[in-house]
């Protein structure tokens, strides 16, 4: 009995644990168009599946900036610290952030720091520690910025924690970060090397994408599934096609690499099957990018192949057979 509490003791410190360390830092913007005062930001991201407690909580840099937290953060959401000097309050810099970003709608997760906090324009390090200051995520930046491009971090498996110091910086805005040739973790949202697809331009004319995160996860393939009974009735579904958009239909005798002949949507893409597709017809996808039907196939269909061709993307599905 005693063994039994004290597994589940273990257990539930390590799930607090894991708990407190699902916050990452995953953008920050350190030299803004104009006044950096109320420009400048840094977002925080609970990639957990649990609240974050973040009372107690420190941001710093290696120098004399530091600010304490007394927020939550929920899990899968952000926070957002608007920085700057002392010459407004905290909620004259949250009132600037959301104007700028969010049309002047208040957001109960943006934060101005009533405190100085200055992000040097051209080298400084955000240390993110928890209530008993164990180092949470950190990085250091050197004099390569953009001015009013905010740097966004490239990938969502937060494996990597540190970039950095100081005196080492971690973070190339335009290249490999932490020194390592295999290795992309923060870029500038005017990179070559990486593009944030959800940034756009702020009425201040400054570039980044607050409240949003990168998502390296390779999209799901569009799939094709048929069951039923052949000859009768049978079932055709599609799944992970472009939403609201028109998918194609198309039968051959055998399979094969048929490439689409011009004249037709998506000339050049390379199907599943021979020389002898047909368009069986054109199908629209819901909002989840599926569709669905159900169809009586005759003796002579029996043995057919068929392939879906997303006319929006010119993504192809697996091919069955009838």
């Amino acid at each position: 009995m005693r063994k039994a509490r004290i597994i589940g003791m273990v257990t539930l410190m390590s799930t607090t644990l894991a708990a407190a360390n699902t916050v990452a830092v995953t953008e920050f913007l350190n030299n803004a168009e104009g006044d950096d005062t109320g420009r400048e930001f840094v977002e925080l991201y609970n990639y957990g599946g649990s609240d974050v407690d973040l009372t107690g909580w420190m941001l710093n840099d290696e120098d004399s900036d530091s600010y304490t937290l007394d927020a939550t953060i929920d899990a899968g959401d952000f926070l957002i610290l608007v920085g700057g000097d002392n010459s407004i309050t905290g909620a004259a810099k949250k009132a600037l952030f959301e104007t700028e970003w969010l049309s002047g709608v208040p957001d109960a997760r943006v934060i101005g720091m009533d405190q100085s906090w200055a992000f040097g324009n051209s080298s400084d390090e955000i240390v993110l520690s928890d209530a008993d200051s164990a180092v949470v995520w950190n990085l250091a930046y050197d004099n390569d910025e953009t001015t009013g491009r905010a740097t966004f971090l490239t990938v969502d498996d937060y494996a990597v924690t540190d970039f950095g110091t100081k005196a080492a910086p971690g973070i190339v805005r335009e290249g490999f970060d932490n020194g390592s040739l295999d290795f992309l973790g923060y870029e500038s949202n005017d990179s070559a090397l990486a593009e944030d697809p959800n940034a756009y331009e702020s009425t201040e004319l400054n570039w980044g994408s607050p409240f949003f995160i990168v998502d390296d996860t390779p999209p799901a393939d569009l799939t094709l599934a048929i069951t039923g009974s052949c000859p009768g009735a049978m079932t055709v579904d599609v799944t992970n096609a472009t939403p609201n958009s028109t998918i194609a239909v198309i039968y051959a005798l055998s399979t094969g690499s048929l490439l689409v002949p011009a004249g037709n949507p998506c000339v050049g893409t390379e199907l599943g099957l021979n020389n002898t597709a047909q368009l069986y017809s054109t199908e629209t996808t819901d909002g989840d990018g599926a569709f669905s039907i159900e169809v009586t196939i005759p003796g002579p269909g029996c043995g057919l192949y068929v392939q879906i061709l997303d006319l929006a993307s010119c993504d192809t599905s697996n091919v069955e057979q009838l």
